[in-house]
């Protein structure tokens, strides 16, 4: 008689409470920091303003910041989203990529991959190097080598 009593109570847990542990939550953060390391050192560090986890494969933040110290790189945007399925950052809005020794870079929208180390755009862009402006459409950034291909309508000025 024991074993039927807790084999009902079992179904009945089993019955109510089976929807309370599928139940998913989504994080939101402000003033959020983030720091990726490999193998003890700090490769990555993102801040943002505010932060949204949307599912459990796609997030939303305002106000970003991402530093490489070890390229001497930042970024900043408006605004971004990350697709961890795709590993992927898509920044928005006064987007800028800057590197002290490879200039400045300012663009509507980037997209970047930080585990493949690749910036990517199709937006027009402005890039700023010492005294030269260049102005053109679309960028293949490596981070590796810290080179960068302007796709397509590049215009130099040269001022000095």
């Amino acid at each position: 008689m024991a074993r039927i009593f807790k084999f009902l109570f079992v179904l009945v847990f089993l019955f109510f409470f089976k929807p309370l542990s599928s139940f998913s939550f989504k994080i939101f953060a402000t003033d959020l920091e983030y720091y990726f390391y490999k193998k003890e050192k700090l490769i990555w560090s993102f801040r943002t303003k505010e932060f949204l986890q949307k599912d459990d494969f796609f997030f939303e933040a305002k106000k970003i910041y991402i530093v490489n110290k070890e390229k001497n790189l930042e970024i900043w945007a408006d605004n971004g989203f990350y697709n961890k399925k795709e590993d992927k950052f898509v920044l928005k809005n006064n987007v800028y990529l800057v590197n002290p020794e490879h200039g400045e870079i300012k663009t509507s929208e980037l997209i970047f991959f930080p585990e493949k180390n690749l910036i990517l755009t199709d937006e027009e862009i402005l890039v700023k190097k010492k005294n030269m402006v260049v102005k053109g459409k679309g960028l293949f950034y490596n981070i590796n080598t810290g080179n960068f291909q302007i796709k397509e309508k590049a215009k130099v000025s040269l001022r000095f």
